[in-house]
């Protein structure tokens, strides 16, 4: 299973790459960060602020989503990392 893992993730980065969709995706997140800054960050002035609301980074979105992996599904995500990185270091 990893190793079908590893060919597909290997081709759909192929494909992703050549599509421009990862510059695409920076544009995306780099307007996202510009319109929330965290919260240590100099504020840009906004005429009318959401109250009590707290600013938080599009990493932190994505990474406080609902994900429940199994340990085996964990483990061949794991498989797969190393066979990508056996097959860079090659």
């Amino acid at each position: 299973m990893a190793a079908t893992r590893h060919v597909f993730e290997t081709a759909l980065m192929r494909v992703i790459e050549e599509s421009g969709q990862l510059e695409e995706d920076d544009a995306i997140f780099d307007a996202w960060d510009e319109l929330h800054p965290p919260e240590d960050a100099e504020p840009a002035p906004d005429p009318d602020p959401a109250k009590g609301s707290r600013v938080r980074s599009a990493g932190e979105i994505i990474r406080s989503m609902p994900y429940d992996f199994s340990p085996a599904r964990l483990r061949s995500m794991e498989l797969a990392v190393q066979l990508g990185a056996a097959a860079a270091a090659a």
